[in-house]
């Protein structure tokens, strides 16, 4: 791997009521002997021994960006009492994601 490659991860966030597509810039780079995936829009990262293993980490880091970020805005969003909040319940995972 070069010592920086730029990247887009394409995909799908599955909510509880639509699906939301993102794109998002990725840079991967390499800091001694790890492998760094980061998004700066968002300042989400991942790492690896390997630039599989740094996107593999990326996506999970995401994945829980997400879930927080949602679950935190949908509780900001005057609700009546009897909706539940719990986070699988507004957040059903990523999928269809390319980061190539």
């Amino acid at each position: 791997m070069s010592n920086k490659k730029n990247t887009r991860l394409k995909g799908t966030i599955d909510t509880r009521n639509e699906k939301i597509e993102v794109s998002l810039s990725v840079i991967l780079f390499k800091e001694d002997d790890n492998v760094i995936a980061y998004c700066p829009a968002l300042n989400v990262y991942g790492y690896g021994m390997t630039e599989t293993e740094a996107k593999k980490s990326f996506e999970t880091s995401l994945s829980e960006f997400f879930k927080y970020t949602l679950f935190v805005a949908l509780n900001i969003i005057n609700l009546p009492p009897s909706v539940s909040m719990k986070p699988s319940l507004i957040f059903h995972g990523l999928s269809v994601w390319s980061l190539s």
